[in-house]
């Protein structure tokens, strides 16, 4: 578990980022939305949570409190990309969409399921996201290399395994703890998406390595590098 608020709040209260450990990255929302600081540097957020003396309304609790944006719905596009994900609402910058739910897997297992699937030309649904921290610095040394590995294939119901990588994506995972070392991987709108359009994310965002693997990308978009990274988020 990850040390909660260290000071005493009445019920109503909320956090002071000057005092709470879980805002130790800063004031991560700003009206239940992802800040346009926290969307730029893709900084890892830290939730307050059950050990936490503050509120349930503390502006710190976001995503623990909600499954995902409403009224999305999956939509299948064509035989290459499968099924999409699409809400029929607006959806406004830095609104929380859905998590990326799955299996924690170790990376070897991670890594070897995903060249089996690229190999037999099969859709993927493992999610490796590192974490570089570039801006959390102890000293000289710069924290980073935490390495989250999710396997999303038997999660028929989750929404994050329907969204479709894009070269020009509308949404970014970003890591959210909730009292655990472990993250979630949250999907935040990078800016505001107009009811219809496919929400995507980049494969890429958070990976290791910028390679391009030999799967053809279908994302459509005018930046579309024409073959999907190597290493998926």
């Amino acid at each position: 578990m990850l040390e909660g608020c260290e000071v005493s709040f009445s019920s109503d209260s909320k956090c002071d980022p000057e005092k709470c450990a879980c805002m130790r990255s800063g004031l991560a929302y700003e009206g239940h939305k992802l800040s346009a600081e926290f969307l730029r540097d893709k900084r890892p957020v830290f939730e307050c949570h059950e050990d936490c003396p503050c509120s349930l309304s503390c502006p710190s609790r976001v995503t623990q409190f909600i499954d995902h944006w409403p009224f999305l719905f999956k939509k299948n596009i064509s035989d290459q990309v499968g099924a999409g994900l699409f809400s029929s609402s607006p959806i406004p910058e830095g609104a929380f969409v859905c998590s990326y739910d799955g299996k924690l897997i170790e990376q070897s297992e991670a890594i070897a399921k995903m060249d089996e699937n690229d190999a037999k030309n099969q859709h993927n649904y493992v999610m490796i996201f590192t974490e570089n921290y570039q801006h959390e610095k102890h000293g000289d040394q710069v924290l980073g290399g935490l390495c989250t590995c999710i396997d999303g294939t038997d999660f028929h119901q989750s929404f994050g395994r329907s969204i479709n990588h894009s070269c020009d994506p509308n949404l970014i995972p970003i890591p959210v703890r909730c009292g655990w070392e472990v993250p979630r991987i949250c999907l935040f709108a990078m800016t505001y998406i107009a009811p219809g359009h496919e929400l995507s994310y980049s494969y890429s965002s958070g990976a290791p390595s910028q390679k391009l693997s030999t799967k053809q990308c279908f994302c459509g978009s005018k930046s579309c590098r024409k073959f999907l990274p190597s290493v998926a988020c």
